[in-house]
Parts: C-alpha cells; sequence; structure tokens
C-alpha cells in the first residue's frame, strides 16, 4: 500500500479477519491507503468481531496480544456500520416495490432467512450439501463440508488443511453408510464441495495453501434450527489431539457453550500443560462453580504464574470468600499494578465499600507513571462515585485522551447522573461501539427511562441470544407493552441462565393473566434462593389473602435480605392486624431509608388521623422522590378540603404518570367551569 499512486481507488477487505491474520493489515497501511485517495471498505461477523475484543487480552501472550492490538488498530480507524441479518420491516417493504425478481424471491423468504443471506445463495447450497448424501452423489463431498462446518461450530474459525479434513471425514461418511453410499473419489468431492454457486459462494472456501472454510451460512443455519443436533464426540476427540494448542482455548470455549463441560475440562488442562495460562484460568474457574476453593486456589495461582492477568481477581475473590481479605487485598494490588483493568476495579470497589478514599487515590495516584491510562479512568469513577463531578471530569477525559475507551461507559454515568440525557448516550454509544457491554445497557436503561422504548428494544433485541442481561431487560420492556408471550419466553431463557429475578418477574407477569398458581411457584423459588424482591411480593400476596403469619414471615426475610421496599409493606401488615403505632414505626423507617411507597403510607395514615399538613408533607416529598400515586393523595385531599385550584395540578402531574384519576380530574374542571379542558380530556378516553 506504500506505493499507491493518488486516484480512483477501492479496497474491498473481505471477511477482514482473513486480513489481520499474519502477514496482517496494519493500521500504517490503512493510513497510507486512505492518504493515496482510496476508499478501504471492510466486512466482519459480529462472532469475529467479539474476538478482537480488549477482553480477549488477559492471558495471552506476547504475540497473541501483539497480534489483537494490531487488529484494534486496524478497526478503531473504521466507522462501523452495523447490519442486521433480519431486515426491518420498511426495508422489506421497499424492496417489494422493485422489479428486480431476484429481491423479489428473496422477499418470499425473508421470514426464514435474511435477504442478503438468501441473495447470497446460502439455502441453496444448504439444500445441495443436504442432498449430496444420497447413494451415488456425493457422499464423500457432503462428508468433508460436515467436518468443516462442525470444526466452525466447534470454535476453530481459520482454514482447516487438507489432510485434516480428509483425516476427520470418513467418520461422518461411516455414520451415513459407509461403502454403501458409493461415495466419489477424493478428488471428485473437493472440486464440488468447492465449486461456486452463481459465481458467488461454494460449500467449501478455498483460503490459504490447501486449506479451506465451511461457507458462513451452514453453520449459521444449523444453529439456528431447532433441536439441531449437537457436534459428535469424535470431532471434539480428533480436534483436542491433533490441531495446535491454540486451538485449545477456543475449543474449551464452545465446549462450555454445548453443555460439554468434560470436553471442555480436558481442552483446557492440555492448554495449561502446554504453559497456556487461560487453560489453567478456567480450571479455576470451573473449581470455583463445583465449591472447590482449594482447587481453584490452585489453578488460579498457576494461571498468574503462566501470564494470566485476568486469574489475579478471581483468585482475590476466591480469597476473600474464603475469610482472607488480607492477602485477596494484595492480590488486587498486584494485578492492578500489572495492568489487570478487572483487578483496578474489584480493588476500587473494596474501597469504595469501605468509604476508604484517600487509601484509593493514594495506590492509584501511585500507578500514574507505569499504568497512566488505567489510573486516569480509576480515579475519574472513584471521583464519580464521590459525586465530584468536575473532577471525575478531568480524569475520565485525560483518559480518553490516553486511548482508554472504557472511559466512555464512566463519561455517560456521569452525564446521567447530571440529568445531561443526550452527552450520556453519545458515550454510552461510542463506549459500546469499543465493545463494553455494560454500557449497551446502560444506554438501553437510559432510554427506557427516557420512555424511549422503541429505541432501546431495538438495542436490547440485537444482543438478547447472547447477552442474559439484555433479554431479561427486553422482557421488562415487551412486558410493558403489552407482548406478554414474548416476554415470557425471554424470562425464561433468562432462567435457563441462572437468573433469579427473572423467575420473580415472571411470576408478576403470569400473575396479571390469572396463573396465579404457577406465580406463587415461581416467587417460592427464587425467594428461597435469596431474591429480596421475590420475599416481599410473597408477603404482599399472603397479607391480601389474610394470612398475617406467612406474611410476617416473608416480610421479615426481607428486610433481613435489605430489601427497603419491605418496610412500607411491614407497616400494612401491622394496620391489618390493628396495630396503627407499629405500622407508624416501620413507616417512619421506611421514609429514612427512602422508600417513597412508605411516606406515601404514612401519609395516608396522617390523613385518617385527621393530621392533613403532615399528610400533605409526606405526600410531597414522595412526589419529589418519583411517586405517581403520592401526586394522587395530594389531589385528591385538596379536593376533600375544596382546594380545586390546588388539587388540579396535582392530578394532572397523576394523570400525565399513568394514575387513573381522570374522572376525578373531570368533575373538578366542571365544577371550576374549565368545560375546555374537561372535553379535551373527555375526547382522549380520559386517558393523558
Amino acid at each position: 500500500m506504500a506505493h499507491l499512486e493518488k486516484g480512483n481507488l477501492t479496497i474491498w477487505l473481505d471477511d477482514l479477519e482473513r486480513f489481520l491474520s499474519p502477514p496482517a493489515v496494519t493500521g500504517e497501511m490503512i493510513d497510507a491507503a486512505l492518504q493515496a485517495g482510496a476508499v478501504v471498505i471492510g466486512t466482519i461477523r459480529a462472532e469475529q468481531l467479539s474476538l478482537v475484543s480488549p477482553r480477549m487480552m488477559p492471558g495471552q501472550n506476547s504475540q497473541l496480544q501483539a497480534s489483537l492490538r494490531n487488529s484494534r488498530g486496524v478497526i478503531s480507524r473504521s466507522h462501523v456500520i452495523y447490519l442486521d441479518r433480519r431486515w426491518s420491516e420498511q426495508e422489506i417493504a421497499r424492496v417489494r416495490g422493485v422489479d428486480d425478481p431476484r429481491l423479489k424471491d428473496a422477499v418470499r423468504h425473508s421470514s426464514e432467512v435474511g435477504i442478503a443471506e438468501y441473495l447470497a445463495a446460502g439455502p441453496q447450497l444448504m439444500l445441495d450439501w443436504r442432498s449430496a448424501w444420497a447413494p451415488g452423489l456425493n457422499p464423500r463431498g457432503a462428508s468433508l463440508v460436515a467436518a468443516a462446518v462442525d470444526f466452525r461450530r466447534i470454535g476453530i474459525g481459520w482454514p482447516i488443511p487438507r489432510q485434516v479434513l480428509l483425516g476427520i471425514h470418513d467418520e461422518y461418511l461411516k455414520q451415513r453408510g459407509g461403502a454403501r453410499l458409493r461415495p466419489e473419489s477424493t478428488q471428485d468431492a473437493f472440486h464440488w464441495a468447492t465449486q461456486p454457486l452463481h459465481a458467488t459462494s461454494s460449500l467449501l472456501i478455498p483460503d490459504g495453501d490447501d486449506a479451506y472454510v465451511a461457507f458462513d451460512y451452514l453453520p449459521d443455519a444449523i444453529s439456528r434450527e431447532h433441536n439441531s443436533p449437537r457436534p459428535p464426540d469424535f470431532i471434539w476427540e480428533y480436534a483436542i489431539e491433533t490441531l495446535p494448542p491454540k486451538a485449545l482455548h477456543f475449543i474449551g470455549h464452545k465446549a462450555e457453550e454445548f453443555g460439554r463441560v468434560e470436553i471442555a475440562e480436558k481442552a483446557y488442562a492440555l492448554s495449561a500443560d502446554a504453559g497456556m495460562g487461560e487453560g489453567s484460568f478456567h480450571l479455576g474457574y470451573f473449581a470455583t462453580q463445583r465449591g472447590e476453593p482449594e482447587e481453584a486456589e490452585y489453578w488460579f495461582r498457576r494461571a498468574i504464574s503462566q501470564g494470566n492477568l485476568l486469574a489475579h481477581a478471581n483468585l482475590a475473590i476466591t480469597l476473600q470468600q474464603n475469610g482472607r481479605p488480607t492477602e485477596a487485598l494484595e492480590i488486587l494490588r498486584t494485578g492492578a499494578s500489572k495492568g489487570d483493568h478487572a483487578s483496578a476495579h474489584h480493588l476500587a470497589s473494596l474501597y469504595v465499600e469501605e468509604k476508604n478514599w484517600i487509601a484509593a487515590e493514594d495506590f492509584f495516584e501511585g500507578l500514574l507513571e507505569t499504568r497512566p491510562s488505567m489510573a486516569k479512568m480509576i480515579l475519574g469513577r472513584l471521583k464519580l462515585d464521590q459525586g465530584s463531578y468536575d473532577t471525575a471530569w478531568d480524569w475520565l477525559n485525560a483518559a480518553v485522551l490516553d486511548g482508554n475507551n472504557e472511559a466512555y461507559f464512566y463519561l455517560g454515568r456521569l452525564h446521567e447522573e447530571r440529568g445531561d440525557v443526550d452527552s450520556a448516550e453519545e458515550s454510552y454509544e461510542i463506549a459500546t461501539l469499543h465493545g463494553f457491554a455494560r454500557a449497551r445497557n446502560n444506554l438501553a436503561t437510559l432510554l427506557y427511562r427516557a420512555r424511549r422504548l422503541e429505541d432501546a428494544e431495538r438495542i436490547l433485541r440485537a444482543v438478547s441470544q447472547k447477552d442474559s442481561r439484555a433479554a431479561f431487560n427486553l422482557a421488562i420492556i415487551l412486558g410493558e407493552t403489552g407482548r406478554e408471550s414474548e416476554a415470557e419466553d425471554f424470562y425464561r431463557s433468562c432462567i435457563e441462565s441462572g437468573s433469579i429475578s427473572a423467575k420473580t418477574n415472571l411470576a408478576v407477569l403470569i400473575s396479571r393473566q390469572g396463573r396465579e398458581s404457577e406465580a406463587m411457584i415461581l416467587l417460592r423459588e427464587a425467594a428461597s434462593a435469596g431474591d429480596s424482591h421475590a420475599m416481599y411480593a410473597l408477603a404482599g400476596r399472603f397479607r391480601r389473602a389474610r394470612n398475617t403469619r406467612e406474611a410476617l414471615s416473608w416480610c421479615n426475610k426481607a428486610i433481613e435480605a435489605g430489601s427497603v421496599d419491605s418496610y412500607s409493606e411491614m407497616g400494612l401488615i401491622q394496620e391489618s392486624m390493628g396495630n396503627a403505632k407499629a405500622a407508624r414505626f416501620w413507616y417512619r423507617r421506611g421514609v429514612e431509608l427512602g422508600d417513597m411507597a412508605a411516606a406515601v403510607c404514612l401519609g395516608y395514615l396522617m390523613e385518617r388521623s385527621g393530621k392533613h399538613k403532615e399528610a400533605i408533607r409526606l405526600y410531597e416529598r414522595a412526589a419529589e422522590g418519583g411517586s405517581s400515586h403520592a401526586y394522587f393523595h395530594i389531589g385528591k385531599l385538596h379536593a376533600r378540603k375544596r382546594n380545586l385550584n390546588r388539587a388540579v395540578p396535582a392530578l394532572e402531574s397523576a394523570l400525565d404518570q399513568g394514575e387513573d384519576v381522570a374522572e376525578l380530574l373531570m368533575s373538578i374542571y366542571d365544577a371550576l367551569g374549565e368545560h375546555e379542558k374537561r372535553n379535551r380530556l373527555a375526547a382522549k378516553g380520559g386517558n393523558s
């Protein structure tokens, strides 16, 4: 690229990941091409893009780290445009108006596959592959393709040498019938599998010196199929025994995804024996999951000795959980000093919990010379946690100037806490583009709170299949917008991923459908697993059912688990027992802790006792804290006292926030002679 002459030139790096492996395209090459006036276009699948995330750095050897840094240097120069596999309804509608018969045909299949995939001949190639198993056709070619597809499915994204495919394909052939299928010659098999369809794509794509990769559509299509078979045992074993050590890490990851823990452990053990710290790290993680802290400690320490930075944080957590906080703190300090962001964040969190701001700032200021980018980012986070926004702004911007893209996440938080939604949105979007998943969820939450539900849904839906937190938040939006069946599906997927909170939310959702017995089972399961929200919900249900004993039991457990909302619930239980004095105590305790529902309940108790001024004061406090129901009580109390002009703004605020006050408000409008307002509200059906 250094010898390019100025002129009209377009460089298309199709499947960019192929150009990021040695001999790799570099950022300097891209700069030279751009300076020569070229337009550089690259395409890369989301799965491949995730492999060059900064999260892949910890634990890699120096050669792989250098390769990852180069890859990010190339990608950082790009303007990224995300293309969904499925086209939107608007895009499909526009295509329907085009005369091109190929597009019209693709539209007819758009509910099954993406239009782009269809036009790339994916379904036809899939059909050719499946048909080829018939006796006398191309069963050997089909078995070669099957092997290449399963290599992709078990985590091997790079080209597979011809000899490796030949070494395993017979197993696939035997499964289908072997010699009885009258397989063709090896030469004919490769010729058939690599023959392009419509001059676009082939089942096996030649790549490198006599090596091949399966066409992208094939493994993706199998993954999308319901009840698709898992890769057979022999492909895992063959890959582990045959492929180079660098493959073991990826094989282990995929084995975990398929639930093949025994295969993952074997791959990681061989990786650890080959001196690769990520193998030891994952064995430590498995030991943690099994509740074997001594085993976990051994593997995490071995991972650290093999150069895995991330193991510092996990070892510290293991030590802390086993009553060794001093050792844990020292491990975190060591990890942070080496540049491990996870250790730095865990260490900062410990200091924040202890409110030990001086020790925190002293430590990270001490890293400004050796780890300036990380230290500035953490110092910005610490100042943000203290509410020192101006100082946080200075540190975080300094970190950004040093190239720390994670700082954009905390800038987003800073803007959000200051109420600057537009700036928060921009910062979260930049952080998301740089691979920080937390920023995506924060952005979606920000948009949700701004009631931009369609935008929030779009962001969450794009990653909901791989991110259980995104799936959980998406389920909340779907439930609120009346798509309860789809919301239930997402909650159940979260439950399968181990989310206890999803059980509580699903219980509330299906309870609204009258499925109370199912809801109670879910709530009991979630409460027994320690979810305070489920305990609180059970307490309310038993109170309304007049089962005071159970209500008290669950409410006490919820309070012990830290549920602030449960103070108002305890007050309601005490009221139901006739203990007004005890109810006041619990309500006041809840108000002190910030429970706005407790403020409303206490206000209503004061109102019924004739203490209207105190009731109004409590309602106003709750309204300032975001309680829409408080506005309802303020308006209703003023209306009862015939202070109609003071009742109107409170009731209008309640109406705007979804409270059912339309009839009361219309009657007050009539009483005040505000007939035009009354008619406008009636024309809206009583809704704001």
